[in-house]
């Protein structure tokens, strides 16, 4: 169990190590409104470099390109609300690796994290699918734009997202089940 607990702290570390850089580079690139459909943030020196680059969502490439015709900001546009769902499951991963820390490994609390990771990914699947056609009505009812394309794209990323979220949630499922059979072992004498 020492072990399980030493690796916790170092990945929550981890956890927070990327969520910081990648809300940097994020807020990097909605500040410079570049123009490329990815913007990267490189620090190092001669012997050693760290980048991370950041990309729009793969789905959303065409549309950012007419967001930015229309001169909005699609980094802003398409990427707050991707950097949101990050955030809740960094959170998560930081609280879910902060009970196996603590040694709670199969219990209510860490199945709910699980649980709770597992359904952020399958509404940031769905979410990613009506996103774009969502902000067009928006743009379009609000007056900001009359020319923006009604957009509908499915993309590798989003099946992804929806089955590694369907994974997760039916492994909490599944260790709920695992929880409520070993409490009718104990209540059985």
């Amino acid at each position: 169990m020492e072990k399980i607990a030493k690796v916790s702290v170092f990945i929550r570390l981890l956890i927070v190590l990327v969520a910081c850089l990648n809300i940097f580079v994020i807020t990097v690139a909605i500040i410079t409104q570049s123009d490329a459909n990815s913007s990267e943030l490189s620090v190092g020196t001669s012997q050693s470099h760290i980048s991370q680059v950041v990309n729009l969502p793969k789905s959303s490439e065409s549309f950012s390109k007419e967001l930015n015709a229309e001169g909005f900001n699609s980094y802003a546009i398409m990427l707050i609300p991707e950097l949101l769902f990050c955030l809740f499951i960094y959170w998560s991963l930081i609280k879910l690796f902060g009970l196996y820390q603590q040694g709670a490994i199969f219990t209510v609390i860490h199945i709910n994290q699980l649980r709770n990771i597992g359904t952020c990914l399958l509404v940031w699947s769905v979410f990613d699918l009506l996103y774009p056609i969502l902000l067009m009505l928006f743009l379009r009812i609000s007056g900001l734009s009359e020319s923006l394309p009604l957009f509908l794209s499915i993309s590798s990323d989003q099946l992804l997202k929806l089955l590694i979220g369907l994974i997760i949630f039916v492994m909490s499922w599944i260790m709920t089940e695992g929880q409520k059979l070993q409490q009718e072992q104990e209540l059985t004498i």
